[in-house]
């Protein structure tokens, strides 16, 4: 079975879109957070990571209630290591090889952080 959001990008993703741009206040708008998880994203990470409005809605929540739920200090630790600027910042090669979708390369290249998230479903 594939795994949705198993990517560290697309998760840091999920859990800002539940704020609105700019601003610490909550989204309400279940339509608008997937519309910010899609700004959220670059061009290359959007046509790596994007997914289909339906699937945002029932699997949002559940990320970002981990990312809630997880150790403060791992969690900023995770946030800040696979944080979307970090993601500017990669070599297109290896933005290539990220997935929302068992995201091999998160395993690979970025294994400790990963294991921060290991609570978090797809």
């Amino acid at each position: 079975m594939s795994v949705i959001f198993s990517c560290g990008f697309s998760r840091v993703a999920v859990k800002e879109s539940f704020h609105k741009p700019g601003s610490v206040a909550k989204e309400t708008d279940p339509v608008q957070r997937w519309k910010n998880y899609i700004e959220l994203l670059d061009e290359s990470a959007r046509a790596k990571l994007a997914v289909e409005r339906t699937l945002f809605m029932k699997k949002s929540r559940i990320i970002y209630d981990l990312f809630r739920k997880m150790n403060s200090q791992n969690r900023n630790q995770y946030l800040q290591y696979v944080s979307l600027e970090n993601w500017k910042a990669l070599p297109e090669s290896q933005k290539s090889e990220h997935t929302k979708s068992n995201c091999d390369a998160c395993q690979v290249h970025h294994f400790a952080m990963q294991s921060f998230s290991r609570t978090l479903p797809s």
